[in-house]
């Protein structure tokens, strides 16, 4: 099971632990309504991407971007 498809059953209000065939498959739904809206979900791989600038906004935790932020200082000043 990856994340987004355990929150989109937590949204659903259903425990991914006791979910049903049928939980997945409105889940999936769920998910499929969003595509116009969303461009992808990712792991911890969303920093790279901030970084190149293929996603414009993200839900960030304020460590990870103040981690990016000390690598790009290091690498711009070497």
């Amino acid at each position: 099971m990856s994340s987004s498809e355990a929150r989109a059953l937590l949204r659903m209000g259903v425990n991914p632990v006791g979910s049903t065939m049928a939980d997945w498959k409105e889940s999936t739904r769920w998910l499929e309504k969003q595509r116009p809206l969303v461009a992808g979900y990712y792991d911890q791989s969303y920093i790279s991407h901030l970084e190149n600038g293929d996603t414009w906004i993200s839900q960030a935790y304020s460590g990870d971007i103040f981690q990016a932020n000390l690598s790009a200082t290091r690498t711009s000043s070497t």
